[in-house]
């Protein structure tokens, strides 16, 4: 078994129901949320993130999990995420806040979205991914026009 499909195991089998214990039942578009945050491994990408004393501390893992939210959920603004992430608790909790009022306005979401853009997070992400579950296998792609 590949480690993908190990992991895939790992994830529907004891992760996904753990959740919802503790969740309402999750949708089909959070259960990929969380197949996507875990595929990822966002905690081994974020220590040039640290909090250095400059504002608030907050976690910018549950930015980054928020970010990867907004791309599953194909939301088009901040805005809107932010706005989401208000009404849907089971969202909310995964990405890391726990009650309506934790979570941070869009100027803030802006500043760390602005900070991982600068630091190439989905880049460095993707790469991770592509090593770990492809490593040097060559593919191949063929495009035809018709």
């Amino acid at each position: 078994m590949s480690a993908l499909s190990s992991l895939w195991h790992c994830i529907r089998g004891c992760l996904l129901p753990t959740l919802e214990e503790e969740l309402d039942p999750l949708t089909d578009t959070q259960r990929e949320f969380v197949a996507v945050c875990e595929l990822a491994q966002l905690d081994r990408h974020m220590g040039r993130y640290r909090w250095i004393g400059k504002g608030r501390k907050k976690a910018r893992v549950d930015f980054a999990k928020a970010f990867m939210a907004k791309a599953v959920y194909n939301f088009a603004t901040t805005k809107v995420l932010v706005a989401y992430l208000m009404d849907c608790k089971n969202l909310r909790r995964l990405c890391g806040w726990e009650k309506r009022s934790d979570v941070p306005s869009e100027p803030t979401f802006s500043r760390a979205f602005a900070e991982f853009a600068r630091g190439e997070l989905g880049d460095v992400v993707h790469e991770a991914l592509v090593k770990t579950h492809y490593g040097d296998k060559l593919a191949g792609h063929i495009s035809r026009s018709t």
